[in-house]
């Protein structure tokens, strides 16, 4: 019996052996460039100084199966543009493409850590020995500055229609144990660390939503003062019963987005000391945002409000051309923000926000849109009743 049981071992292992033998591994020799004019140089306390700063390739063997060889760390070569930085690297990998991101350094000086916002960046591997050269990109890395105030933030979560990324199922909400946060903004979990389970929030790196009522949780911070500005990320984790063994006990609670999808808070510009973010899980836009498929603009568009005059709601449709952080925010007479519709980053497209104004008195009101290239106003009427 124990002869049988040494054979048996010996095939299995040969077989192992012999499938990892066939798999083949493409060499590319590749060269990022990266434009970060647009940040350099610039803003109290958050730009990047070339003295003092980095920008790197991070990434690109996150998978097992690929080698990176060189010097990750990017670098300005043309002294006529400052802002152009670039590296060399020699990947090579058994799969067709693999991700990465820029970064940037060191972490203590930058928004979200230094990482980049949005989804993962694809390399797609050419034939072997191929010699590729990408296109320049501009990092969805922003500058920041201290807050120079206490902030009150609360994130609302909705859980209607929430479905587990891993399997595609809807979310019992009756069985819901606890929901929690990780970000990249201190205080709020730490999306970085940790193993996406419940031991996460026995050491901080996830904290806690309360169960306000139904479908709907909340979570509320102070942000102090002295805090860096820019753009952080965060992901809702939902605990029930049966879900740290979905997708093998690996990460088992980061069960919301796929694809490197996150929620994004943007902490920039003038912000009033209290705001509140809806979120829905599962939809990195905001509350009451939809995309409308299939139409890509041309150009950068806001529309006028439909119905105007209006009482008690309105839509408001608006074009972008290109990813960018969108900001769309509604103000009265004074100047004085009323809400914020969309605070975070879209995708090319045209969406459409719905404003509730019930609780708003009658008069005029302007609503302002803003991009990384493209900034409109528009105004309305609010009526007592139509």
């Amino acid at each position: 019996m124990k002869k049988q049981l040494t054979v048996l071992l010996l095939v299995v292992i040969t077989f192992v052996s012999f499938s990892q033998q066939n798999k083949i591994t493409t060499t590319n020799t590749v060269t990022f460039t990266a434009d970060i004019s647009g940040i350099i140089g610039v803003g109290p306390g958050g730009a990047f100084d070339p003295l003092r700063d980095s920008l790197l390739v991070i990434g690109l063997d996150w998978d097992g199966e690929t080698t990176v060889v060189g010097n990750r760390m990017m670098s300005n070569v043309d002294t006529l543009n400052p802002g152009i930085y670039t590296t060399t690297l020699l990947v090579s990998s058994t799969l067709d493409s693999v991700r990465w991101k820029f970064k940037a350094a060191p972490p203590y000086y930058w928004p979200n850590t230094g990482w980049e916002t949005g989804s993962d960046r694809w390399f797609v591997l050419s034939e072997d020995s191929s010699v590729v050269t990408l296109p320049i990109i501009i990092p969805r890395i922003y500058p920041g500055q201290i807050w120079p105030e206490d902030l009150h933030l609360t994130l609302n979560l909705n859980m209607t229609g929430a479905i587990n990324q891993y399997n595609g199922l809807l979310i019992p909400l009756s069985d819901i144990e606890f929901i929690g946060l990780k970000s990249t903004l201190p205080f709020m979990g730490n999306m970085l660390e940790g193993c996406w389970c419940a031991d996460d929030t026995s050491t901080g790196d996830m904290v806690l939503l309360t169960h306000i009522s139904d479908n709907n949780w909340k979570f509320e911070i102070d942000i102090p003062a002295g805090t860096n500005s820019g753009v952080y990320e965060y992901k809702f984790a939902v605990k029930y019963t049966g879900a740290d063994t979905i997708n093998g006990g690996f990460e088992p609670l980061n069960n919301e987005f796929a694809d490197s999808l996150t929620h994004n808070f943007l902490l920039v510009g003038v912000l009033p000391p209290i705001i509140t973010i809806y979120n829905l899980f599962g939809d990195p836009n905001p509350v009451g945002v939809e995309r409308i498929e299939n139409l890509l603009p041309s150009d950068y568009q806001l529309e006028q409000n439909y119905p105007n005059p209006f009482n008690p709601s309105t839509k408001i449709r608006y074009s972008i051309t290109e990813y960018s952080f969108v900001t769309l925010k509604v103000f009265n007479l004074l100047g004085e923000e009323i809400e914020t519709l969309v605070n975070s980053e879209q995708s090319a497209g045209v969406y459409e926000a719905t404003f509730e104004a019930s609780n708003l008195a009658s008069g005029i009101y302007f609503y302002t849109l803003k991009t990384d290239n493209a900034s409109f106003t528009k105004r309305w009427f609010l009526l007592d009743r139509l």
